[in-house]
């Protein structure tokens, strides 16, 4: 088996936990708007995926919610919402840190500016030396493009690499680039394969 140079990370199910109906929640309590119309306004307009590949800032899609909604929708209240919507499994951040003390470490996310701010002040943020986000790059995986970027982002060729998603179609994305990758399942059948491959002590 080729020897593994560099471990990738995703975030969303696997570092961080999310829940959007935090946001919505804090949306409606400030403008009174339903739940309902808020989270049709976000994601059943494709403004969510469009925030998550560059195609809309935050400031726009504020701008655009508000004009929709008709009601004051300021990106301060955007932001003060999405911030809301990821907390950080803490065994898995320690289980990161503990990683990079062996091996470089990159994150390989589908995320916005928003989210990607947050994920970047975690207390496992500091051992993460590369960032690879959907919004930078313009795509989302399973597409090759993401995938492409973070071996480029490592200095690593994807054979090197080791990829933990919680998506099976982002894992199976990530072989057929020639990635080894795996799905996410527990932190206990992680550590067992981190250490198979010499990235944590046994």
């Amino acid at each position: 088996m080729t020897q593994l140079d560099g471990m990738v990370w995703d975030l969303g199910g696997v570092l961080l936990d999310v829940d959007t109906e935090v946001a919505v929640r804090h949306w409606t309590e400030v403008t009174g708007i339903g739940g309902q119309r808020l989270q049709d306004a976000l994601f059943g307009t494709g403004r969510h995926d469009r925030l998550g590949i560059g195609e809309l800032s935050p400031e726009e899609l504020a701008w655009e919610l508000a004009t929709e909604l008709a009601v004051d929708f300021p990106v301060a209240l955007f932001r003060a919402g999405w911030e809301r919507v990821l907390t950080v499994r803490t065994d898995m951040a320690a289980l990161v840190n503990q990683v990079a003390e062996r091996v470089s470490t990159g994150v390989l996310s589908d995320t916005d500016p928003v989210h990607a701010s947050v994920a970047r002040r975690t207390t496992f943020a500091p051992a993460v030396k590369h960032w690879t986000v959907s919004y930078e790059v313009g795509a989302y995986k399973p597409s090759p493009a993401m995938y492409r970027a973070v071996c480029h982002a490592m200095g690593l060729p994807p054979e090197k690499l080791l990829f933990i998603d919680d998506r099976e179609g982002n894992v199976r994305g990530a072989r057929e680039y020639g990635m080894r990758a795996e799905v996410f399942q527990s932190r206990e059948n992680l550590e067992t394969l981190l250490q198979e491959v010499g990235f944590l002590e046994r």
